[in-house]
């Protein structure tokens, strides 16, 4: 099982079980399945240390988030549906680099 198949199947057992905080890290992926947008009652994410550049438009379903951890990975930019994010009161984009 690749990573990428990991992590779309670790956002989907998260999804059946209605996970309220979610956690991928040190993953070599490159990017974060659409399905990340589905998980509408996580409160806390975090994907850290991986190879991600960019999150879907998808991230902006996630409206119940209050934490967003994205640190140590390879994003340039975040994409304007991260503006959804109403109770967001906590995001960390901080890279500790190689």
């Amino acid at each position: 099982m690749t990573h990428d198949e990991v992590v779309l199947d670790i956002i989907k057992r998260a999804e059946q079980n209605g996970a309220t905080d979610l956690e991928i890290r040190g993953l070599e992926i490159e990017e974060v399945p659409k399905a990340i947008g589905n998980l509408v009652n996580l409160k806390r994410l975090t994907i850290r240390g991986t190879d991600i550049k960019s999150l879907p438009a998808e991230i902006g379903n996630l409206i119940n988030l209050t934490h967003l951890n994205l640190s140590s990975n390879e994003l340039t930019s975040l994409p304007p549906e991260i503006g959804n994010l109403i109770n967001l009161t906590h995001l960390y984009l901080d890279y500790d680099g190689p």
